[in-house]
């Protein structure tokens, strides 16, 4: 109701997204002096998979860290860009594993795949398939950087999420409110 009295202010567009990428700063023998590039200036991913600002909220408490480190006087001035680099791209390590090996899916995607798409593809893809609320919901907080890939191996969750499927229901007397509940994270 809020929207119905509004008018568009422009043509409704579609965005185009090129593809994914990623600069290794961290591998150059100079950086830039007083800049640091972060976001999209370092890693753009498919906004499809909603990572980008968890993302680069990660990369800001990562320079923070290793800024501290340097304050604290354990950290040469001339050594801190690579350092912050180094930082900045494991943290990006995660989301851009993820966002890639997605983008694998469809035939069209160019590039390098990992020698782990194939294992991993088919676990995300089985824990997908999970009827196991816990299991989507440690699932999901993974994907949206909310913990390490590291939580989906504790003990008994790939069993849970492999033997507990989805059972095929009639669209009839299949009620969506009581699949999984929702939690606050």
């Amino acid at each position: 109701d809020s929207i119905t009295d509004l008018t568009p202010k422009g043509d409704i567009i579609r965005h185009k997204f090129m593809g994914s990428l990623r600069r290794h700063y961290e591998r150059m023998a100079q950086t830039p002096h007083n800049i640091v590039a972060i976001g999209d200036a370092m890693c753009s991913l498919n906004p499809a998979f909603a990572q980008g600002i968890s993302g680069v909220a990660l990369e800001v408490k990562a320079m923070q860290e290793v800024i501290a480190t340097h304050a604290a006087g354990h950290i040469a001035a001339t050594d801190l860009p690579k350092r912050i680099y180094k930082a900045l791209s494991n943290v990006i390590d995660v989301p851009w594993d993820i966002s890639r090996d997605e983008c694998f899916k469809y035939a069209e995607t160019t590039g390098n795949r990992s020698v782990l798409y194939l294992p991993q593809t088919w676990i995300k893809d089985r824990i997908m398939e999970s009827q196991d609320p816990e299991v989507l919901n440690q699932f999901f907080r993974v994907i949206h950087l909310v913990e390490s890939p590291l939580a989906l191996a504790k003990p008994g969750f790939l069993t849970k999420a492999f033997f507990t499927r989805k059972t095929q229901t009639s669209s009839s007397t299949h009620d969506m409110t009581r699949d999984a509940p929702v939690n606050n994270v």
